[in-house]
């Protein structure tokens, strides 16, 4: 069965939408470009409400939103982006542990960062730095698992999604090999991920 959209509209951007975010408080979504641009659009009318111009980054793939207090990360291939969404404003430039962003989450004062490496850290906005997970040892990352993986590919999953339950005690984590000729998957729950 084939059930066709309710509403079709030609996106504005000028090269490929990676990233697409529901912004519940604001009633709107937002779109993340390749053209360095993320767009905040009315979810009844479509209207665009707001448009951001990023910096000069390589691979943006992904995006999050903090509507409590007003942040938007941006991930590219160098680091994570934080922006105030009032201003437009950059607010800094998070330099990440393995490269290649490849998801973001806010979870309260920290940010969730997915490399393309294999590693989550946690980033405590309140400190600016990152967030120890292990209080025995300086450990600042989790590591993707094994997971399946055709017998050539090389290297750790990358980290393409994570999400914590409503109550924080347990992340979800999903993802595969960075290469996109490569086959392979990953997917795991953690529980009490942040000490």
């Amino acid at each position: 069965m084939f059930i066709l959209p309710t509403y079709m509209k030609k996106a504005v951007h000028k090269d490929k939408i990676r990233d697409l975010k529901v912004l519940n408080r604001l009633k709107a979504f937002a779109t993340l470009s390749s053209d360095h641009t993320i767009k905040i659009w009315d979810q009844e009318s479509f209207q665009m409400l707001n448009d951001f111009q990023l910096e000069e980054m390589s691979e943006l793939v992904c995006m999050a939103f903090d509507e409590v207090g007003g942040l938007l990360a941006v991930g590219s291939k160098n680091y994570t982006s934080l922006y105030d969404i009032r201003s437009n404003a950059l607010v800094q430039n998070i330099t990440i542990p393995d490269g290649r962003v490849r998801s973001l989450n806010f979870y309260g004062n920290y940010i969730g960062i997915g490399g393309g490496g294999g590693y989550l850290s946690f980033y405590d906005l309140q400190k600016k730095g990152y967030a120890k997970l292990n209080s025995k040892q300086d450990i600042f990352y989790y590591m993707s698992g094994k997971g399946w993986k055709e017998s050539d590919t090389q290297g750790a999953h990358a980290i393409f999604t994570h999400s914590f339950n409503p109550d924080g005690s347990m992340l979800f984590v999903a993802g595969g090999p960075l290469n996109s000729s490569s086959l392979g998957c990953y997917s795991a729950i953690w529980s009490k991920p942040l000490v």
